[in-house]
């Protein structure tokens, strides 16, 4: 759980001995904390306030844009894998991928589909599938996925110390509302989170919102940032840690 402000501020004079306000904004402040921003105490402080507000709603999707770019995601992933792009191939390497970070003792797959992370892990690691429009290719897959938006706060409370890892893979330029996607995340993951997402690619048929790096480094300012690698260019594993 995030410091309240007040708690913040107090940290912050016992590390540095003073309290800078526009310190406090810029290097400990979190998305949830844009209304304590005074956007009255001076110019840089109206900045940063018109920037996250911008910022916050810009992160949003109507559920009709959504369900319509899941259902084409959807479609696409169904499609014949024969005669695929070795960059195609490449990003879909989730095995790979998941060598290269920490995976707990207990993972859930934000946007599972038919479970293919399952498939790339330790048969050790507990898992569990998170998806709004999960696929049941296999009936046993019935019993390790939710149906449901990470977005949703009921899972805070469900999923409360039960994982270590989460997932994130092919979701988050295509989810409802970034900024609760990830404040539910990180209320949810016990050590990491680890995402394979795309940054600087257009909205389109498949994309909600044209992400950037930096909208997650902003957001997880407040953890460790433990692994970042362009898979092929505009798609990025990152992983975040607590710190």
């Amino acid at each position: 759980m995030a410091l309240l402000v007040a708690e913040k501020i107090e940290a912050i004079k016992n590390k540095f001995g003073s309290y800078d306000p526009h310190y406090f904004y810029v290097g400990y402040s979190t998305p949830d904390f844009y209304n304590h921003i005074d956007p009255n105490h001076c110019k840089q402080c109206r900045e940063i306030f018109e920037y996250m507000v911008k910022n916050k709603e810009q992160m949003k999707t109507t559920k009709e844009n959504w369900e319509q770019a899941t259902a084409n995601l959807r479609n696409r992933g169904v499609r014949s894998t024969v005669g695929e792009s070795v960059e195609a191939i490449r990003v879909r390497d989730y095995a790979a991928h998941l060598l290269k970070v920490y995976v707990g003792e207990s993972l859930l797959d934000v946007g599972c589909g038919d479970q293919f992370i399952k498939k790339c892990i330790d048969p050790k690691v507990r898992y569990i599938g998170l998806d709004a429009f999960p696929v049941f290719s296999n009936p046993a897959l019935l019993y390790e996925t939710w149906m449901g938006n990470i977005e949703d706060e009921k899972w805070i409370e469900f999923f409360d110390k039960k994982i270590d890892t989460i997932c994130a893979f092919a979701v988050m330029d295509n989810c409802l509302d970034f900024d609760k996607a990830i404040e539910n995340m990180k209320q949810i993951a016990q050590k990491n989170i680890v995402f394979l997402t795309g940054a600087n690619i257009e909205v389109d048929r498949f994309h909600t919102f044209k992400l950037q790096l930096s909208d997650f480094d902003y957001r997880f300012s407040d953890w460790n940032k433990t692994y970042a690698e362009e898979i092929i260019p505009k798609v990025w594993l990152l992983e975040y840690t607590r710190p």
